[in-house]
């Protein structure tokens, strides 16, 4: 549902209401519009509708400032996972609604001369603001939580939530091991420019299997999918697949979401990282603790067996292939930007340097280990490409998990 549409219905619920309850009240209980005085109704609602006003302008302030600040701080990106929650609509909602309503009813008070006060509606307007002062103090709450380390162990969660939900099934064999039959069936892209946010596999395999056939997948969560190319090819000789029904086993959208991907996760922090190394920030530390959930993820990563994008069927039978990430495809994502951006910073070296042989030492898989340790090579022999002196050089070799402050052997 468009988010717009929240503030949306908090208007028009309020409006109905504040015309419809005024009116039940003088028919049911018009013994309670002698509760207060015309000239105090009409103060309180006046004040009430009046002062929502400032409440929704900072609204809107806070809403600048969460864009304008998550976007140059952190990443542009983690706007995208970060505008997910839909609490500044809820906001923005509640506090119209209670301008609405109170405006309204104020149109109620003394209508016709009666003296007469909705003074439940007022009551209902009164229960709106002390809300509204509630939603106040959880908007604050989320701009005081914009500090760097509630961000990153943000990021850092979602990234271990879509480890978690990676399949445990996954297949040995990648798709180059496979010799697939002829293409039976092209799918061609006819929509506008958009990106594979997600695949629903069990949907592709199940539609694989009706048709007898295997379903090989063009690009990969995350590609920019282009008009007129080929989505997806059909191999084998069974039936042909139903194009529509195909597609909506794909999501495309018009942004990156990398719906339950590790790397977007990966892909903020490492942003994070970079741009607190930019010359005009020039802050290493925030670095290092991306680096700190950087290596978590890696280490969780590390334990999993990795998506090979090859899908099979109960029977054995290949049913779907797709481009998936290899172990060294997220370690250049996770390091490479960091070690270009940060080679000159003795405490990312040491940092990155920890991070590796911790790594390192806790994988089992050999070919895994490998590459980690071919990986630290290269930082070394970068770091003795720097130019320092002896002993600037043996420091920026340390071993130090926080980067400076206690060397490790």
């Amino acid at each position: 549902m468009p988010r717009w549409l929240i503030p949306a219905a908090y208007f028009f619920v309020s409006l109905v209401g504040a015309e419809l309850i005024p009116r039940l009240e003088f028919a049911l209980m018009p013994a309670w519009g002698n509760e207060i005085s015309v000239s105090t109704a009409q103060a309180l609602l006046g004040a009430a509708s009046s002062g929502m006003m400032a409440f929704t302008a900072i609204v809107f302030s806070i809403g600048f400032l969460f864009i304008q600040y998550t976007a140059t701080a952190f990443s542009k990106r983690f706007m995208v996972m970060a505008a997910q929650g839909s609490l500044m609509f809820h906001a923005f909602g509640l506090f119209v609604s209670t301008f609405t309503f109170a405006l309204a009813t104020l149109a109620f008070v003394n209508r016709q001369g009666s003296n007469w006060v909705p003074f439940g509606s007022i009551l209902i307007v009164g229960v709106l603001l002390v809300l509204s002062v509630i939603v106040m103090a959880l908007l604050m709450n989320q701009v005081a939580s914009l500090r760097i380390t509630r961000v990153l162990s943000f990021i850092g969660d979602r990234g271990r939530a879509a480890i978690e939900g990676m399949p445990d099934n996954a297949s040995d064999r990648t798709p180059a091991q496979i010799a697939l039959d002829d293409t039976l069936q092209t799918i061609v892209y006819s929509g506008n420019l958009m990106v594979l946010a997600a695949i629903d596999r069990a949907a592709l395999v199940l539609l694989a299997c009706k048709s007898g056939t295997t379903i090989r997948l063009e690009y990969a969560i995350g590609d920019t999918v282009y008009p007129d190319s080929a989505l997806a090819r059909v191999h084998g000789t069974g039936a042909r697949i139903d194009e529509p029904e195909l597609l909506r086993a794909i999501r495309l959208a018009p942004e990156n979401l990398f719906a339950g991907d590790v790397r977007f996760a990966l892909r903020l922090l490492v942003d994070t990282a970079i741009m607190a190394l930019s010359p005009a920030v020039n802050d290493p530390t925030t670095a290092v603790e991306a680096l700190d959930e950087i290596l978590d993820l890696m280490l969780r990563l590390g334990r999993r067996r990795l998506d090979s994008g090859c899908v099979f069927d109960e029977s054995g039978a290949l049913r779907l292939i797709y481009p998936a990430p290899t172990w060294n495809d997220y370690l250049t994502l996770a390091f490479d930007e960091i070690r270009s951006y940060g080679g000159e910073s003795v405490q990312v070296v040491r940092r990155m340097r920890a991070a590796l042989v911790r790594l390192a030492g806790a994988l089992r898989d050999e070919s895994r280990r490998e590459a980690v340790v071919a990986y630290h090579n290269r930082l070394d022999a970068a770091i003795k490409r720097l130019g320092l002196d002896e002993a600037g050089t043996a420091t920026a070799l340390g071993i130090d998990p926080q980067g400076l402050g206690l060397t490790r052997v």
